[in-house]
């Protein structure tokens, strides 16, 4: 069946809305990217709505899942989603410690440096998926980075 009753604590908006980002996430990793076990996948803002279907979603795939999150109370939230692999948001340094061993990145990063540094995580063939609604970076812009 695909009816049940809410949760105790779930509004009716978080239960409306829950589908539609597990619908996007699976859309972009799966369909859109052809994500699999294969894969190691780093997700950008693990902890948001987002990033956390992304993180289940990977992980349901059997994929090797790395991140980012804001600070250290949601990095350690990303860490209990079976994530060993957590760098900061809050700047560019996760592209050190990721560096070219990336097959796809799902990223809604905007700061600055942000697209730049997730291109470097990412090896030779691999996928870039941008979920933001700013500053999309066109395939020209793109192929000038890598």
């Amino acid at each position: 069946s695909v009816v049940s009753l809410l949760c105790e604590g779930v509004s009716f908006e978080l239960a409306a809305s829950t589908p539609s980002v597990y619908m996007t996430v699976w859309l972009a990793l799966e369909q859109a990217c052809g994500a699999s076990a294969h894969d190691t996948i780093l997700v950008h803002a693990g902890s948001g709505g987002i990033g956390t279907a992304a993180i289940n979603v990977s992980n349901s795939l059997g994929a090797k899942v790395w991140s980012t999150a804001g600070n250290t109370g949601k990095r350690g939230y990303v860490r209990s989603l079976g994530v060993e692999s957590v760098c900061s948001t809050r700047s560019t340094a996760f592209s050190a410690v990721f560096h070219s061993g990336v097959d796809l990145v799902l990223n809604s990063l905007t700061s600055a440096g942000m697209i730049s540094s997730s291109l470097s995580c990412i090896h030779t063939g691999g996928r870039f998926v941008e979920l933001g609604k700013r500053d999309i970076w066109s395939p020209n812009m793109m192929k000038m980075e890598r």
